[in-house]
């Protein structure tokens, strides 16, 4: 599934922008994570992978 997001993305051509680039990850939940913590833990992922 991510690499048809990446590829679907990487064909639109925005004039303004041009080609837009998608970063992508999975996160899963463990089995002993509270809720709150894996909901963290997605937040920092997104942030780390909106600075790269």
């Amino acid at each position: 599934m991510r690499e048809r997001l990446q590829r679907a993305l990487s064909q639109r051509v925005l004039v303004e922008t041009g080609q837009l680039e998608a970063r992508i990850a999975a996160c899963l939940p463990s089995r002993t994570e509270y809720f709150a913590h894996y909901v963290k833990r997605l937040e920092a992922r997104g942030a780390a992978l909106a600075n790269v």
